[in-house]
């Protein structure tokens, strides 16, 4: 009862002074969520035109914890097949604990047309198990993306979440889902040091504002660094390691209240 009680607090403080950062959703692989501009690393559940650079099949599983909470642990997996016409993802995430949890289900298509600029969409079903009902419920939701190489060193990345705003409806109560815009840059300033920025504005909240840096050395080891404003300032570290066909990912943000939030991914290229 008292862990119950804790994880409550800390949801209520979550909510109140942080609402647009949605723990239903995967954190990217890029720092500091720097995600919607990032040719780089493909991102589960992120701008759904990044799936468009990927140039093999992959296979990926990623794990985070919220604050070393269990109850605040989410699991997400995705299939991403290549073709020479276009790219597809089928992504699931899962979050929560047993007294309340929800699972993500998206089908997602992208095209990069001449390398110049990409196209994505995902759609998305969220499905959310309500205890007062003891069933679940669920919607169908939308999120397109954009990206456009304005030089070959310089990309703007555009997503958006659940745009029109749809929410979850029972018979008791009604699950708001939050409606989430991102714009971002991403800079190469050589082939191994890579700067990117992003703005992030969920509908009836405040703007996040967060920037990250990465260095590549020698093709293998990753070094990254970033960090977000809000209401508050969280730093985040992490460090990629690129092993033949596996990719494995290691961030952490350091929130000044709630403490760390660690995560780590792997990821499996098939033979091109």
């Amino acid at each position: 009862m008292k862990r119950l009680l804790l994880l409550f607090a800390l949801l209520t403080l979550h909510r109140h002074l942080f609402p647009q950062i949605y723990n239903g959703i995967p954190s990217s692989i890029g720092i500091a969520g720097t995600s919607v501009a990032d040719r780089r690393s493909i991102n589960i559940f992120k701008n759904p035109s990044g799936i468009a650079y990927a140039e093999q099949t992959s296979f990926a599983y990623q794990y985070e914890n919220k604050y070393i909470i269990n109850e605040l642990s989410l699991n997400s997996a995705q299939a991403l097949i290549h073709t020479d016409p276009i790219n597809a993802d089928l992504s699931l995430a899962y979050f929560g604990y047993s007294l309340y949890h929800e699972l993500l289900v998206g089908v997602g298509f992208a095209r990069n047309f001449s390398d110049k600029f990409s196209i994505g969409l995902r759609f998305v079903y969220l499905s959310a198990y309500f205890s007062q009902d003891n069933c679940y419920k669920g919607a169908l939701l939308a999120q397109p993306g954009l990206m456009f190489r304005m030089t070959p060193k310089f990309t703007i990345g555009f997503e958006t979440f659940n745009p029109f705003q749809t929410a979850i409806k029972t018979e008791y109560a009604t699950k708001k889902i939050i409606s989430l815009f991102s714009i971002g840059v991403e800079h190469d300033v050589t082939d191994e040091f890579v700067w990117r920025a992003q703005i992030d504005r969920v509908v009836g909240s405040a703007y996040r504002f967060a920037c990250g840096f990465e260095y590549l050395i020698l093709n293998k080891v990753n070094f990254k660094l970033g960090l977000a404003a809000n209401d508050y300032l969280a730093g985040a570290g992490g460090i990629g390691l690129y092993l033949n066909r596996f990719h494995l990912d290691f961030n952490c943000e350091v929130h000044p209240i709630l403490g760390i939030s660690p995560s780590v991914g792997i990821r499996h290229n098939m033979k091109k």
